[in-house]
């Protein structure tokens, strides 16, 4: 079984993301009698992980009021995004696949946020980043969304009012055990 911990904190409270990494998985590690991480790197694309670690994997993301960073014992990708205004259209023309354009264009604005904050978990999850290319692939197909993309499993957590929160796993029955805000 696949358990991912969300956790979720006030940005006034954010003093930096190693240090709320650390804590956060201080607290996961002490709940699951792991050995808590010592040094966090990052790949040739920017993705953080823990050092020396197969075993313990996270995913960290900030919008709007919030930061947070999921936490896993297999892959994650994590991402919430605040509603804010924008040029929502022009943006999915140019960075969204056609089918996710056309659905943006008939489903609205929230359907946009919804739409980047599942692609950003999954290329946060595959450790890509958005230099992927966000076109490259599609979280729509016949007008909804997705379960999977290439077996990465999506799953949008309805939390945060005004936000787009998404999750991105190996298993379809990632159970999500907490959300501490």
């Amino acid at each position: 079984m696949n358990i991912v911990k969300v956790y979720i904190i006030d940005v006034d409270d954010y003093t930096g993301s190693e240090e709320l990494v650390f804590s956060m998985a201080n607290k996961y590690c002490n709940e699951f009698s792991l050995e808590s991480p010592d040094k966090i790197i990052r790949n040739s694309r920017g993705k953080p992980f823990f050092s020396e670690r197969d075993d313990l994997f996270f995913s960290l993301s900030h919008s709007g009021d919030y930061v947070g960073v999921a936490f896993s014992r297999n892959k994650v990708g994590f991402d919430i995004q605040v509603h804010r205004k924008h040029n929502y259209i022009r943006i999915a023309k140019r960075f969204f696949s056609p089918s996710e354009y056309s659905f943006v264009k008939q489903k609205g604005e929230l359907a946009f946020f919804d739409i980047w904050s599942a692609k950003e978990s999954y290329v946060k999850y595959i450790g890509q980043g958005l230099s992927f290319g966000l076109d490259s692939f599609s979280v729509i197909s016949d007008g909804r969304f997705k379960k999977n993309v290439d077996g990465v499993f999506l799953t949008r957590l309805d939390f945060l009012k005004n936000y787009s929160v998404f999750l991105s796993s190996e298993s379809e029955r990632a159970v999500l055990h907490e959300i501490t805000l």
